[in-house]
């Protein structure tokens, strides 16, 4: 069965926009609980690692070109929102790994 790369990253783009407009409104939240925080790192993380799966399929499928950078571009944009959840989580329990 063949993937249609365009619309799974389609799909993907739109999860990552949503979270990376929400994400400034969460984390400014001045009553983010730590299960919040845990919860919205969890969601990035989860997020990033199926664009991570994505990246390899692509490149176990030998897709290329102007696909392949899309979905590096948004395997960038989920390390750089994971990372920024991950921040916060710290900021609000210090002693996180």
């Amino acid at each position: 069965m063949a993937v249609d790369w365009a619309t799974t990253l389609r799909e993907q783009n739109e999860v990552a926009s949503m979270f990376a407009r929400q994400l400034p409104l969460i984390i400014g939240a001045p009553d983010l609980t730590i299960q919040q925080a845990q919860s919205l790192y969890q969601t990035a993380e989860r997020s990033a690692s199926a664009v991570d799966r994505t990246v390899a399929e692509m490149k176990t499928a030998k897709v290329g070109g102007d696909l392949l950078e899309a979905a590096e571009a948004l395997q960038d944009l989920w390390a750089q929102l994971s990372l920024a959840s991950f921040d916060t989580l710290r900021e609000v329990q210090p002693d996180a790994p």
